[in-house]
């Protein structure tokens, strides 16, 4: 899928003396490339493909039985995933995330819960954004202590794959102002997932055990915001990934110097792209093995330069497919234009310039990036 056409030479971790590790990371992405070529034959369920395959329960730590693997194969897996059908790397991003918050905050026995779940194929959406709510921290959407039980009521916006997932994670307001993130079933009363991608939640109840910290992803350092970031990076070059295939399928053997100027400059982008996000891969697994401000603020800056970078290739390498390919792509029954249209949608939520604020913040100001992965 991937036209490399500059070489590249990457830095790479010491290697490992986990055989086992290396195994997990080696099969997730065996499991990804078998499933991105059948999304490219157009299966007809995706989702299905996906529980089938396995790949839910990889980002799982080893200790409770899942893949447990490094964020390299999580994006280079995502990559894949995007090139093939990008509303479902979409919903894999929104699973890995649910589950890297639960590995942060949760306690021993929620994750022995909620990992479990994970690896029975179970699958978690987040809904975290709210409309007219600018700061991520400012959720309105409020829970309730009651008879032991917690009960929610608010409304959630933009909750992608909420229709089809077992667990919604709500981001949640307590009484005295904490932030929860709780763990809620589908199919529960009061919980209405709308055609829009929003969710209403009215006195929908969950137990204690569902109901897990968030506040702590804003107040420290840790893994969860650049890991988040790093996924949606991956989502993006692997949209450009798809559609510079395309435009390559078409125009192979042309010999035109503007169209293979213009060809050569998105394959060298892509070169680079695919460079920051495995060095921005690397610098979010250096901070999983050792947490400090100094590192995750070199994690979060390494990661919003690859999505700088990979949103904005997204955008030209779809918009490219036009200028390349011309008439000979209009006549496709797949729609020539969905690659740009999935690239502007995907950067929609967070625009790639807002993104880049935070690198011209760091440089110019000294600001350190935020700790969360909603910037």
């Amino acid at each position: 899928m991937t036209v490399s056409p500059v070489p590249r030479r990457r830095r790479r971790p010491a290697p490992s003396t986990d055989t086992a590790s290396r195994a997990d990371d080696a099969q997730a992405l065996d499991a990804a490339r078998q499933l991105a070529l059948r999304l490219q034959g157009g299966v007809p369920d995706a989702l299905a493909q996906f529980r089938a395959s396995g790949l839910g329960g990889v980002a799982v730590p080893k200790a409770y039985g899942g893949g447990g693997v490094g964020s390299g194969t999580l994006a280079q897996l995502i990559r894949l995933l995007a090139a093939g059908d990008p509303a479902l790397a979409r919903i894999a991003h929104s699973h890995y995330a649910v589950l890297e918050v639960l590995r942060a905050t949760g306690s021993e026995p929620q994750k022995q819960a909620f990992f479990r779940r994970a690896l029975d194929g179970e699958r978690f959406a987040a809904a975290l954004a709210e409309t007219g709510v600018d700061e991520v921290c400012r959720i309105e959407t409020r829970i309730h202590c009651v008879d032991g039980h917690y009960r929610i009521d608010g409304r959630k916006c933009d909750a992608g794959g909420a229709a089809q997932a077992d667990w919604v994670a709500l981001s949640v307001r307590s009484g005295d102002g904490n932030l929860l993130l709780a763990f809620v079933p589908r199919g529960s009363a009061g919980l209405r997932v709308e055609a829009d991608g929003g969710v209403a939640i009215d006195e929908v109840e969950v137990g204690p055990l569902a109901v897990i910290p968030y506040r702590v992803v804003f107040d420290t350092p840790g893994r969860v915001g650049p890991l988040a970031q790093l996924l949606h990076a991956a989502i993006d070059l692997g949209i450009a990934d798809a559609a510079l295939a395309d435009s390559a399928a078409v125009l192979r053997h042309d010999h035109d110097a503007q169209r293979l100027a213009r060809f050569g400059w998105l394959g060298a982008c892509q070169a680079a792209a695919g460079a920051l996000l495995d060095d921005a891969a690397l610098q979010v697994d250096a901070l999983t093995a050792v947490p400090g401000q100094t590192i995750h603020d070199a994690a979060a800056l390494a990661v919003t330069a690859a999505r700088v970078l990979c949103a904005d290739l997204a955008s030209q390498a779809g918009a490219a497919v036009f200028e390349l390919a011309g008439r000979r792509l209009l006549a496709d029954a797949a729609r020539p234009d969905r690659h740009w249209r999935d690239a502007r949608r995907h950067d929609a939520g967070r625009p790639a310039r807002q993104q880049a604020r935070v690198i011209g913040d760091h440089c110019l100001n000294g600001t350190p990036p935020p700790r969360h992965g909603a910037y």
